[in-house]
């Protein structure tokens, strides 16, 4: 009689268990899924961007370079590619140090001038430092320009020949006056016309001379104009020299025409320099732009606008990276922009009318918002599922915009449909393995142009009869089994169970190196750019740096203080690490600074890279 009131007993457990799924209603539970679709980069037309920032500074228009490596600087082209990133950083830094460079080269010239010999020598020696870092960065911007963009070569080797030869020039001008003995020179400098077009022809003329007037023959005297080398001019046993060219694109109603006497290495001649002002006429280009400022996603971005001078020039349209070129006819341009392969968010739009002639470059700028549909759907489904049997789930999506795509999932059982209206209803398999308890229906939206994909989902009790009769039995059996006799359990039997209880006690914990690397971790942290911390793979490069930091301070007894940059403690560990240990640690930290102080976002093989060096110093 026993057995059969346990029995009823654990059928009254089975019951209560279908009353309170059939009562209890499962929230609804919404789980973003924002799209991981990588935005598609046009690299050629970022990379002519890259060399029109080039060619301005080999025509020494450094503001003009500047304003485009800034723009550029903040778009998706940068962060998406790491090639493009690499020549971001070069060109900015060569941007940067030719305007370093003009300015040191008028205070050494200066400072010859009034006799500040010493303080001349002292210019002379930072500048060719410079010059060298500048050359360096040029000849890292012709490798990536020459790889990524071999359709360009030739333009690029005309800028990058022309800069070459102004830090040639100026490399020059810093040894020689580092020489010994000085013999100071004077160099005078007329231009005609005074006034000339873009593209016409330009005279320039002048005597060179020393500070006592006597002629210098057979010297070399290097013609700028606005920054750009023109040529070279030789002076005759007079001293005069004569140079004439055609005036270069420079859009600038004012530019001085300069001439800079270099003095061949072992001379006893200073440099000299001359300038004059000349009045350059063009046109100034006038460039306007209409576009749509709110798009929905999968729609094309409309742009159009008019660009003054010749009817027929090319127009440059960027939107975050995504490049196209266009041409006007009699000065009006229009051009669409496909967005399926952009992600909805805000975007920069830049437009440029590169010069032509006598008529200057313009610029544009502009946003647009690019919008998408979020849709929601709601189901209707019993909420006690009985595993291995067949469910109906019902449904509706709104707002409706078309046909869409949606599936079902459940316990690893997965429905596709393609939806032509808003309703739908489908039969479920469920799997007879199913566990029991509460489960998920996961209802995910295929992103497809307007419709923004997301993911649903909604709660259901499973009861699965097989995990709910084979205990009943089980107990069942061993109870007839127990009240036949066959098995019994002696009070000595029951007495060993009890002693094999386990005994309480303190437990000891122990304390590892977390608390100190976290601490590493966030003194590192504070010295990470502005906005970059958000970033994943800055994060997991600081917990490498910090894991390191911690090795290393453990093996030398030297510690990363609070005032000391990663730099400086990789000085402090100098002489305390063999020279392969020091040269990982070299490695991660210059890694380290390279992702944590500049624009740079580090890629996952950079990520892999510094968690490979910190498990070597961890050995």
């Amino acid at each position: 009689m026993r057995v059969v009131y346990l029995a009823l007993a654990a059928l009254g457990v089975i019951m209560a268990m279908i009353y309170i799924g059939h009562v209890i209603t499962w929230p609804s539970l919404l789980i973003p899924n924002p799209l991981n679709e990588k935005l598609s980069v046009n690299t050629q037309g970022v990379l002519q961007l890259y060399i029109t920032a080039l060619e301005l500074n080999a025509l020494g228009n450094y503001a003009g370079a500047q304003n485009i490596t800034r723009i550029l600087g903040i778009t998706a082209a940068v962060k998406a590619s790491p090639l493009i990133s690499q020549l971001h950083v070069h060109e900015s830094k060569l941007t940067n140090y030719l305007a370093q460079l003009r300015s040191i080269y008028y205070e050494t010239i200066n400072s010859l001038s009034v006799g500040n010999y010493s303080g001349a020598r002292s210019l002379a020696l930072e500048g060719l430092l410079i010059d060298g870092e500048a050359n360096g960065e040029l000849n890292a911007i012709l490798n990536i320009l020459n790889s990524a963009a071999p359709g360009n070569v030739g333009q690029v080797i005309n800028a990058a020949q022309s800069i070459r030869q102004y830090l040639l020039n100026l490399n020059e001008t810093f040894l020689n006056v580092l020489a010994g003995n000085y013999v100071r020179t004077r160099l005078t400098l007329e231009a005609l016309p005074s006034t000339v077009v873009v593209g016409g022809q330009v005279l320039v003329y002048g005597t060179l001379t020393m500070i006592n007037g006597t002629p210098i023959p057979n010297a070399t005297v290097s013609i700028y104009i606005g920054g750009v080398y023109m040529g070279g001019a030789l002076t005759n046993i007079h001293g005069n020299y004569s140079l004439e060219f055609p005036m270069p694109q420079i859009y600038l109603s004012r530019v001085n025409v300069t001439a800079i006497y270099n003095p061949p290495p072992g001379s006893d001649y200073l440099p000299s320099e001359a300038t004059t002002p000349i009045n350059v006429v063009f046109n100034t280009t006038s460039l306007t732009i209409n576009y749509t400022r709110e798009v929905m996603w999968g729609e094309p971005i409309s742009i159009s606008g008019y660009v003054s001078g010749p009817p027929s020039r090319s127009v440059i349209i960027s939107v975050d990276g995504l490049n196209i070129t266009t041409y006007t006819r009699n000065n009006a341009f229009s051009a669409l922009i496909n967005t399926e392969n952009m992600t909805p968010g805000n975007y920069s739009i830049m437009v440029y009318a590169p010069p032509v002639g006598p008529y200057s470059p313009a610029y544009a700028e502009g946003l647009v918002e690019l919008n998408s549909v979020v849709v929601n759907v709601t189901i209707n489904t019993s909420p006690l599922v009985i595993a291995g049997l067949p469910i109906i789930v019902s449904g509706v999506v709104s707002p409706w915009v078309g046909n869409m795509s949606l599936s079902l999932s459940l316990g690893g059982e997965t429905i596709l449909l393609n939806l032509s209206s808003p309703n739908f209803t489908v039969s479920m398999r469920t799997s007879p393995l199913l566990g029991m308890g509460r489960h998920q229906i996961i209802v995910s939206v295929s992103s497809n142009p307007p419709i923004m994909g997301v993911t649903y989902a909604y709660g259901v009790f499973v009861l699965n009869i097989l995990e709910v009769a084979v205990p009943i039995i089980i107990i069942v059996a061993l109870l007839l089994v127990m009240r036949s006799g066959v098995i019994s359990i002696s009070s000595e039997e029951a007495g060993t169970v009890g002693a094999l209880q386990p005994r309480l006690g303190p437990v000891r914990i122990e304390l590892g190196p977390n608390a100190e690397v976290k601490t590493l971790r966030e003194e590192i942290a504070k010295s990470v750019l502005s906005g970059k911390i958000s970033i994943k793979n800055v994060r997991d490069i600081i917990d490498a740096l910090a894991n390191a930091v911690y090795a290393v301070s453990t093996k030398t007894g030297v510690k990363l203080r609070s005032t000391d940059t990663l730099r400086e403690y990789l000085r402090a560990v100098r002489d305390k690490l063999g020279d392969e240990e020091y040269a990982v640690l070299e490695e991660l930290i210059r890694l380290g600074e390279y992702a944590l102080y500049s624009p740079h976002v580090p890629s996952d093989d950079e990520v892999r890279r510094a968690w490979e060096l910190a498990k070597r110093l961890m050995q």
